[in-house]
């Protein structure tokens, strides 16, 4: 039965009042509504993986062992569905290597395989050159050996002169000046063939060393 009071003449009406018993019946009824409209609290589960072992046996677990992680395996859903897949380390193509950039070939470069068909070519190319050098230096020694035999009669017969107690002549004089002048403008030039053939050496050297290189390029043709 409901409960009415007054204030100052006035009726104010509350709610039904309500035994102890029935009030904690409903607290517990819903905190068990509670419960079954949010659900528990949970925590989430890592992820589920699926291999197969060197039997060819297929297992299930939260983590791989270290022999068949190489191998490849499957992460899986609780259902069982594959979520993505690991290929085994084998199957996975190794990164392209970048072509190296080849630089284009330099004058110098074009006319040293226009020159030569072969390494053997630039070779007696070589050869021959020296070889040329060797011969124009000898024909200059012989010369000199000339001239050194002129040389030796010329002062031969100044000697005459003076061992008859005799004025040298002024062209005899001459001859001999020019003689031994021409002597030592032949053994000048032969240190300039020296140092010609020396630097040829070294040219025809640094050629075949740079010959040798272009043939291991992948853009030139053997």
């Amino acid at each position: 039965m409901s409960v009415y009071e007054t204030h100052n003449g006035q009726p104010l009406t509350t709610m039904p009042t309500t035994k102890p018993h029935l009030l904690l019946r409903s607290l517990c009824l819903a905190s068990l509504l509670s419960g079954a409209m949010f659900g528990p609290s949970s925590v989430s589960a890592g992820p589920l993986y699926r291999w197969v072992d060197n039997e060819g046996k297929m297992h299930y677990g939260d983590s791989i062992p270290p022999q068949y992680v190489q191998k490849g395996y499957h992460v899986v859903s609780e259902q069982g569905i594959t979520v993505y897949t690991i290929k085994p380390a084998s199957e996975i193509p190794l990164p392209k290597e970048e072509k190296e950039e080849v630089a284009p070939l330099s004058t110098y470069e074009r006319g040293l395989l226009a020159t030569y068909i072969d390494e053997k070519e630039l070779l007696q190319a070589k050869a021959k050159k020296l070889a040329d050098i060797d011969t124009i230096t000898q024909l200059t020694h012989e010369n000199i050996q000339l001239l050194e035999n002129q040389f030796h009669m010329l002062t031969k017969k100044a000697g005459d002169y003076e061992r008859r107690n005799q004025e040298v002549p002024a062209n005899l004089r001459q001859d001999i000046a020019t003689t031994q002048e021409k002597i030592l403008n032949l053994l000048r030039t032969i240190e300039r063939y020296e140092a010609q053939k020396a630097e040829a050496a070294r040219r025809f050297d640094k050629d075949l060393a740079h010959y040798r290189e272009l043939k291991q390029r992948p853009d030139i043709q053997r």
